[in-house]
């Protein structure tokens, strides 16, 4: 069975708890707007998983609110945004059978009830009972209702029935109307008009009872209703016109009073007698529950026995070790290094006298046959703006290779230098020819070409690259390249490898300019290389070395304890280009006894906090023992060991 619940903005978990109490569905929805009081409530929602859980319903968090489902689910309750079809169409369904109850104006809903008993007074045949058309609500409510107007020295001690016998026309729905929102918005207007027409109300009582008998006793507790706002009643069982004659008057004059005091009666405070002792309850179960299962505890701190230790050993870190030798004190070492460039051009500030020949490289073809041509050393070569370049070896150009009856020609390389000293002499590149084979066909078919200009041509005084030039550069490029090394280099150790001061080197490596010390030039670049070597080792591997060497001595009960911080290092030599390092480790750590935690637990269960001290006599492996207890009020440690929890202080 299913029930969906429409939640107010306003609605407190005890009225929601109280509908859950009230409804017999084992499925429940409550949909929430999003600016839902409860949804805020952490408190609250676990307070209603909790209730859910003992009543064995499943409650649903219906709510667009995101941050509202997140804290129906952190308080155990399942959340969505919407209802699901099926419930959805149920709710319709629900909807549309209480829209008398809830929907309907009040003046409309006046009107529907004097059209029903109109319509049943002019139906033949039927005789209109008021039980006909009384309102439809749950006898709880209906108890509280009439629980609010009872005074507890005022009963009718008559034991007759009081005037409620009587089925006057309450409404339908009016009381569900007045519960739902808790105010005294209900009109009597069309009670009151009924009761000033004499005539509807005598044919409304007479049209009860066709046959003199004794008419059935309604609720008592509607009696005391109309005791209370009337007074004493008598004759109740007389025939149906004696009974309504009675009843006329005891309530002429008194309509008024009757609804005032109606109103009055249905303003039923949120929290009544029953629904404070029903939570009042509920909190007492929740702390009792709570002092079962969380109180109380305890927290045992065991500080072992320990001694400090101070020794020092000797230690070869090689990186030509693989593993932790304990034999000969060796541990593995790691090299790291990491080279970096930087290249800048410089401005030459030297000069000098100069008488300088420009140079370069020529290639050599031959298109004129398949022989090949030696051409002998100082070979002249013509520029084709007449400048004279001379061969500095003996070359032999390969024969042309013939393809298809066609020559492809075949080359050769050479330096050369220009015949005369001179700027003028830098020339361009461009093609070449052989003087010596001028005036036969060799001429045109064997040439030269260059790709690049000629250069270092000059006479006069001119600026030269000097050695101050060189270190002054070196020096520039050294200031920024240095540092740069030193954060990439140190950014690539590992963490869990150990830096130690001096096994970190940088040096520069290589030094290079496009232009000679003494060569003439404007300009020059100079590139400077950097190497940085650094020499690593794992510190766990001195620990472990430390460990084995010291096993022996102090026994298997104990442990000896060092931590990465208490070992100090000494007397450090370093060779990088063998990648050894030898050091002397100072050893600052602690003999710890081992004890057993497990059995300490056990032993101390239901011991009493003042007694433990005397459990330390039999235990020379413990120094001392604190025990915590909670709460305050608490003396002796749980006898549940699920309750106490043990540690061991470092």
């Amino acid at each position: 069975m299913v029930k969906i619940f429409n939640l107010k903005t306003e609605e407190e978990i005890t009225s929601v708890t109280e509908r859950l109490w009230e409804t017999a569905a084992d499925e429940v929805f409550l949909v929430a707007p999003d600016d839902s009081v409860l949804l805020r409530n952490i408190i609250g929602l676990k307070l209603l998983k909790r209730e859910a859980d003992r009543l064995g319903k499943e409650v649903t968090i219906v709510a667009q609110d995101e941050v509202g489902r997140e804290m129906a689910k952190r308080a155990g309750l399942a959340s969505r945004v919407s209802l699901p079809k099926k419930k959805r169409l149920a709710e319709e369904e629900l909807e549309e059978e209480e829209e008398t109850l809830k929907e309907v104006p009040m003046r409309k809903f006046e009107s529907m009830i004097e059209k029903e008993v109109n319509a049943r007074r002019q139906a033949p045949g039927h005789h209109l009972a008021m039980s006909d058309i009384r309102q439809k609500v749950a006898l709880s409510s209906e108890k509280r209702m009439m629980d609010s107007f009872r005074e507890p020295e005022e009963e009718n001690s008559s034991g007759q029935p009081s005037p409620d016998d009587l089925d006057f026309i309450e409404p339908e729905g009016m009381v569900e109307e007045v519960k739902s929102s808790w105010s005294d918005k209900f009109s009597f207007s069309r009670i009151k008009e009924d009761m000033d027409d004499e005539g509807a109300t005598t044919d409304l009582i007479s049209n009860e009872v066709k046959e003199e008998k004794d008419l059935p006793v309604v609720s008592h507790k509607r009696s005391l209703l109309v005791e209370k706002l009337f007074g004493p009643v008598k004759n109740w069982r007389l025939p149906v016109a004696d009974k309504r004659a009675d009843f006329k008057e005891a309530t002429r004059g008194r309509e008024n009073e009757f609804l005032a005091r109606c109103r009055k009666s249905l303003s039923v405070s949120f929290f009544s007698g029953k629904f404070l002792a029903i939570f009042s309850g509920a909190t007492i179960l929740t702390a009792a529950a709570v002092g079962y299962f969380v109180l109380p505890k305890a927290d045992i701190l065991i500080t072992p026995k320990a001694e400090a230790i101070d020794q020092s050993m000797n230690v070869l870190v090689d990186k030509s070790t693989g593993k932790i030798d304990s034999s000969q004190n060796k541990i593995p070492a790691q090299l790291l290094k990491l080279d970096k460039k930087e290249t800048r051009d410089f401005a030459t500030t030297g000069q000098r006298q100069v008488n300088e020949k420009a140079k370069g490289v020529m290639t050599i073809y031959n298109e004129y046959s398949s022989t090949p041509q030696s051409l002998v050393e100082k070979t002249r070569f013509v520029s084709e703006n007449g400048k004279v370049f001379r061969s500095t070896k003996t070359v032999t150009v390969p024969g042309a290779k013939i393809n298809e009856g066609k020559i492809v020609s075949s080359s050769i390389e050479v330096e050369v230098i220009a015949d005369q000293p001179g700027s003028e002499y830098n020339v361009e590149p461009g093609r070449f020819k052989i003087p010596g084979f001028q005036g036969t066909p060799k001429y045109d078919a064997f040439y030269g070409e260059t790709k690049v200009i000629m250069a270092g041509g000059a006479s006069g005084l001119m600026k030269v690259v000097s050695q101050e030039d060189i270190d002054k550069a070196k020096e520039i490029i050294w200031t920024t390249l240095q540092p740069a090394l030193d954060q990439e280099s140190k950014a690539q150790i590992p963490s869990n490898l150990k830096l130690l001061d001096g096994a970190f080197k940088i040096v520069q490596s290589q030094v290079s300019a496009n232009q000679a010390v003494g060569e003439p030039a404007e300009n020059f670049s100079l590139t400077v290389k950097g190497t940085a070597t650094v020499m690593l080792f794992d510190e766990n591997d001195i620990i472990e070395l430390i460990k084995k060497k010291f096993t022996v001595k102090i026994g298997d009960d104990k442990d000896l304890i060092i931590k990465p911080g208490q070992l100090d290092y000494q007397n450090l030599v370093i060779d990088m280009n063998r990648g050894q390092m030898n050091l002397e480790v100072k050893i600052n750590g602690q003999i710890v006894w081992r004890v057993n935690l497990n059995d300490i637990k056990q032993a101390l269960l239901g011991f009493r906090a003042d007694a433990v001290k005397a459990y330390l006599g039999n235990h020379p492996e413990v120094a001392e023992i604190k025990v915590g207890l909670w709460p305050f009020w608490v003396k002796s440690i749980p006898a549940n060991p699920v309750k106490v929890i043990i540690s061991v202080k470092e």
